[in-house]
């Protein structure tokens, strides 16, 4: 047999999940980094260029179902900024962890490697997780 989550089920149990993930840490990565099912937080080389912090996962949006058929959640956007000192990255993505500091996802930039070198270079995230029904 073959489970079918329907549509209610997918907003219920985005809008689970998204009530956790408000006040995770999201945090950039700067290794050139091809995610899998097996990646593990050991593999990830998190940022450390010039002005980069951690942020924190704020007001989610309920879930939507968007045009795929997926239950769709977005958080505010985040924005880093290099400061103008020495360090500089070259920035594959971002990753997530929760509240004990274990990965929960994380996604390539699919234009990465941007680049983190100077004053001005900025890069933003517009995080956002989706649930899908297997079949």
């Amino acid at each position: 047999m073959a489970i079918k989550v329907p549509n209610v089920g997918k907003l219920w149990i985005l809008n689970l999940f998204r009530a956790d993930f408000n006040g995770y840490s999201i945090r950039l990565f700067q290794n050139d980094l091809t995610p899998g099912n097996l990646t593990v937080l050991g593999d990830i080389t998190e940022a450390n260029f010039s002005g980069y912090v951690s942020k924190t996962l704020a007001n989610s949006t309920p879930a939507v179902i968007d045009v795929s058929n997926k239950a769709l959640t977005i958080w505010d956007p985040l924005l880093w900024s290099h400061n103008g000192g020495a360090t500089a990255n070259s920035i594959y993505g971002y990753y997530v962890l929760d509240g004990t500091g274990g990965l929960v996802y994380i996604e390539r930039d699919p234009s990465a490697p941007v680049s983190m070198s100077m004053l001005g270079s900025t890069y933003v995230v517009n995080p956002r997780l989706t649930v899908d029904s297997e079949f």
